[in-house]
């Protein structure tokens, strides 16, 4: 069995343009349960999973995200709209980031956010950060075209070259 590379390379490219991620405005704006935020996340994420079997987030995940301090406590058992943003945060960088690194870039956020009365909008931050990858998807599959065109017409050296530069 052959791959073809070209094939390869435009399924890579479809499956970037095919990133989706949850519009803030879906993330209802009232408190919820833990098992209705398992079944908001779990709805929402599906497509994200790589295994059939895969969990987006379970109750056990969540009181450690909670004990470990990336996540601050319910409220009367109930979650808030900014629970659910840091959920998602949580999510998507522990594909990226150790837990340790995760905590160092969200306790801040959660302390300026969940324990004082400062006017911080985490869903803004949010939009802003959805908003960027999306700005940078066709950045990206340039690119991607462009490595492969290198890597079929050049030499090894040239590729790491050009990597290098890039760094």
């Amino acid at each position: 069995m052959t791959i073809d590379s070209n094939d390869m390379l435009n399924s890579i490219l479809n499956s970037i343009s095919r990133i989706d991620y949850i519009k803030s405005e879906n993330i209802p704006n009232l408190d919820l349960y833990m098992d209705q935020i398992i079944t908001f996340m779990d709805t929402q994420l599906k497509s994200s999973k790589r295994y059939e079997d895969d969990k987006i987030l379970t109750k056990t995940m969540i009181n450690n995200y909670v004990k470990n301090n990336l996540l601050p406590p319910p409220s009367k058992k109930k979650y808030s709209k900014e629970h659910v943003v840091s959920l998602i945060f949580i999510y998507y960088f522990k594909n990226i980031l150790p837990i340790k690194d995760i905590e160092s870039i969200l306790l801040p956020l959660t302390e300026k956010y969940f324990q004082t009365t400062e006017d911080f909008n985490l869903t803004a931050l949010y939009d802003e950060i959805c908003a960027m990858q999306i700005s940078r998807v066709s950045a990206l599959q340039d690119e991607l075209k462009a490595l492969y065109e290198m890597a079929e017409n050049k030499t090894i050296t040239t590729l790491l070259i050009y990597l290098f530069s890039k760094l």
